[in-house]
């Protein structure tokens, strides 16, 4: 028995909700603690565009997923009959102006958080509040796409090549690495007060790095498919979109052994860096400093990120042309 609309939102808003308070207390409390346990009203801009950020990855793709549903009639639609959907309304659940208006939104809940309470109250009431919110941004706008669905259809596609598409998601990942490691600057162990040539530094900076590549790794570890069958469906990919795999030598050798001669490049690479940098005399500020030593280790997992999505494309064309023969 198909389901209709409101049994099925119904039993993926459960999981939904828990997911969401699961992600934004997690990268709260990573803020927290490499803030030294500690709120400021300097924080109040990095908090906002984080949130703002989850808002973003959680409504982006949000109507190729539910175009894949549409077409697929895996659930019952009829009560969308009937309604249609207003240019304004389609204005205003457009991915970047809700994430602009989430952004207002939570500069102001924090700002008034940290002047009328603690730091670990305000902590404790950002994070109980954020993922309602975030909820209500996903709910509506998963509403008003499944609305407009039938005028979906783009006259072009939005993506080209994997490479850009790749590009365009790992920029949100670097963006929100460097808010989420931003205040470690101010730990001792990150100071450059010692100058590069401290082990102490070298050796911090390395392990940050492993972490938020393995983090990274974990976080898109989910399959792309059906988000990218949908985007088949609407047009927004076409079938040239990724022809083969970059690096395919890295790509064949077991995950092990990849991890090992990244993890190696990235030692080297830091020392390098650092010795570079002691040598002529400039200063940087941290966040561009974490973001140069990093780079091996974003390389990769731009690398690792491309081949992961390129096979999910793969299986989605895969998808595409058996549902078009079934149709037939």
């Amino acid at each position: 028995m198909i389901p209709d609309y409101l049994t099925f939102t119904r039993y993926q808003d459960k999981r939904v909700i828990i997911y969401l308070y699961l992600l934004t207390m997690f990268l709260l409390f990573l803020f927290w603690k490499n803030n030294g346990y500690n709120l400021l009203p300097s924080n109040v801009l990095s908090l906002s565009v984080i949130l703002a950020l989850i808002v973003f990855s959680f409504i982006y793709e949000l109507k190729n997923y539910w175009g894949y549903k549409c077409v697929m009639k895996h659930i019952d639609f009829s009560c969308f009959q009937g309604k249609a959907i207003s240019s304004y309304e389609a204005f205003l659940w457009h991915p970047a102006v809700v994430t602009f208006s989430y952004f207002a939104m939570f500069y102001l809940l924090i700002t008034s958080c940290l002047s009328f309470m603690s730091s670990g109250h305000a902590l404790l009431c950002i994070a109980i509040i954020s993922p309602l919110a975030i909820y209500l941004a996903f709910k509506y706008a998963r509403y008003s796409y499944v609305k407009r669905m039938k005028d979906f259809t783009a006259q072009k596609a939005v993506w080209r090549n994997l490479h850009h598409y790749v590009g365009f998601n790992l920029f949100i990942t670097f963006l929100m690495n460097s808010l989420i490691v931003s205040p470690l600057a101010n730990e001792d162990d990150f100071s450059l007060a010692d100058g590069f040539f401290s082990a102490r530094l070298m050796i911090a900076m390395f392990i940050l790095c492993v972490i938020v590549l393995f983090l990274d790794m974990i976080f898109i570890r989910p399959s792309k498919r059906y988000i990218f069958l949908g985007r088949l469906f609407l047009r927004e990919f076409d079938f040239h979109l990724s022809k083969s795999i970059p690096w395919p030598w890295l790509y064949n050798k077991a995950m092990w052994l990849r991890l090992f001669m990244v993890l190696i490049t990235q030692f080297i690479w830091i020392v390098l860096l650092n010795v570079i940098l002691a040598f002529s005399g400039l200063s940087i500020y941290f966040e561009f400093y974490f973001l140069s030593c990093s780079l091996p280790s974003f390389f990769y997992f731009y690398l690792h990120a491309y081949w992961h999505w390129h096979n999910d494309y793969i299986v989605a064309c895969d998808m595409y042309f058996r549902c078009d023969r079934i149709e037939r």
